[in-house]
Order: structure tokens, then sequence, then C-alpha cells
């Protein structure tokens, strides 16, 4: 890129890259400020772990965990997790998610760590791809996580409990429209402000639920619908997306 070409993010994008590190640095349902925001540390570096790309195919990745280059506050398996979930997502299984319990804490736990993770990567990936210089950590905010969960939650679709399409409650209402949310907008539910960071910035950086049934070029983008559908496609093929 020239270095004389001075980029300036669209008004949306940057205030919800903003939003997103005010959320972050915050007590979460299940994880206070300081660690969220080692998680997303760990989350940027997992890029750079040497190890990772080393034994990525290797039969038996797990049994070479002690080999990860961790950097972070964060308990040893808590931050392996986390480069699994980065670079080797597709081997990772519920006895895994069980096995950090007392080093994270319940399962809620992890599915607030693996919202972050999806935010953080997502932002990260924005960046590099744009060669622009990553930003600064937001200091944490002191507090208590306040431990909140949905009235209702089902663990018969998947590892991790859900929010059930017609079981939503108006506290959540919010998340998806009507009966219709589908399992890749339930997954974080159960941790419902993870779901409102993660359709934030999928909303500023693809599309939001609404505009998704919209078939027309988005008012504030270069690129039409189909242009948009054709990149999307070829990034989910690439990182094996089963969706």
């Amino acid at each position: 890129m020239d270095p004389h070409f001075v980029f300036q993010l669209r008004p949306d994008i940057d205030h919800a890259f903003s939003a997103y590190r005010l959320w972050l640095s915050q007590p979460g349902q299940w994880l206070t400020g300081a660690t969220r925001i080692e998680i997303a540390r760990a989350t940027r570096q997992a890029t750079q772990c040497e190890a990772c790309t080393a034994f990525k195919d290797h039969l038996s990745a797990r049994s070479l965990d002690e080999q990860h280059r961790c950097c972070t506050l964060l308990p040893r398996d808590v931050e392996v997790m986390i480069h699994r979930i980065v670079n080797d997502q597709n081997r990772i299984g519920p006895s895994d998610i069980e096995r950090l319990e007392g080093s994270l804490g319940p399962i809620y736990a992890y599915i607030e760590l693996l919202g972050i993770v999806v935010c953080q990567f997502s932002i990260d990936e924005f960046y590099r791809g744009l060669a622009l210089p990553e930003p600064a950590w937001p200091d944490p905010v002191d507090g208590a996580p306040d431990g909140y969960l949905p009235d209702f939650l089902e663990s018969e679709t998947t590892w991790v409990p859900m929010i059930p399409r017609d079981q939503v409650q108006p506290a959540e209402a919010d998340l998806w429209p009507g009966n219709r949310g589908a399992n890749v907008l339930r997954a974080l539910s159960a941790v419902p402000n993870a779901v409102r960071c993660w359709q934030s910035l999928s909303a500023v950086m693809y599309l939001s639920l609404a505009g998704m049934a919209e078939m027309v070029q988005p008012p504030n983008r270069q690129l039409n619908r189909m242009q948009m559908e054709l990149i999307a496609g070829r990034v989910s093929a690439l990182n094996q997306c089963l969706y």
C-alpha cells in the first residue's frame, strides 16, 4: 500500500469497532474486563503461533499442547483453547470444552470466550487485510461479572446451551426476528450480549439480519450484493465453514 495513502474507516465501521472495545473492556456475564481483554490478546497472538502451523495436521495435536506460544495472563489450557478455536477449530469436541471448567468456569464462560474470539479475530483480520496497524487494547473496567442467564436454555442441539427458537423471552427478543433463529445465530445466545456485539460488527463488515433479506446494493457500499456474496462464499470455503 502506498505509504502516503490515508485510509479512513467508514463512520459506521469506526463506531462499531469503538463500541466493541468498550464492550470488551467491561465485566461480562461470566468474565471480568481484565480476563476478556486477555482473551482478545490471546486471539491476536494465536495467528502468530508457529506451533499451530507446524502441527495443524498432526493426528494427535492435543498431545503437543505444551508447544503453543502462550503469552498472556490466562491459564495455559484456556489460551491453548483459543489457539485451537482460531487455527484448528474442526477438532474441538465437547470433552475439550468440559476440561476448561476448572480454569475458566462454567460452560457459559466458554461461550463468552468464544464470542470474544469471534469478534476480535474478525476485527484483526480486517486491519491485517488492509495493512493497517491493529488498535491498542483498552483499559479494563473494574467490576464483577453479573452471571446473567436467559430464562430458557436447551442443550439438545449442540454442545453448548442455547435459547430455543420458540421460547425467546422479551429480554432477548432483539436477538433474531420472530422464531426464525438459525443455529448460527443461537450458538452464543446463552450470553446474549455476545450475540448483540457480533451482530453489530457483522452489520457493518457484512450485512445486518434485515439486510440479508434485501438483494439490492446497500446505499453506503461500493460492492453490490452479488459481489459481496461471491467474496463471502469464497472466504467461507477457504475457512471450511460448514454453513
